[in-house]
């Protein structure tokens, strides 16, 4: 297997956490998150379930269960 992609979640007020779902959706080659996995699953909602992870080693076993997301929390929820 290709070792996979890591991708900044970019600006959480951004669009870039509905990009990030739409490209998971859409079948892009595998990848996993660094940033905020509450705001990305805000972004998701039901559509995308998002697995936090430690460590970028645990992001390979997760991408089964959902889009691993290396948890990089933010003080407050972008608005």
């Amino acid at each position: 297997m290709t070792a996979p992609l890591g991708l900044t979640l970019g600006d959480p007020s951004g669009i870039g956490p509905e990009i990030t779902v739409a490209a998971w959706q859409a079948g892009a080659p595998p990848f996993a998150v660094i940033g905020s996995a509450a705001t990305l699953q805000a972004a998701a909602g039901d559509l995308v379930d998002v697995i936090p992870v430690g460590a970028p080693d645990a992001a390979t076993e997760a991408f089964a269960r959902g889009l691993p997301v290396l948890d990089r929390p933010c003080p407050a929820l972008a608005t």
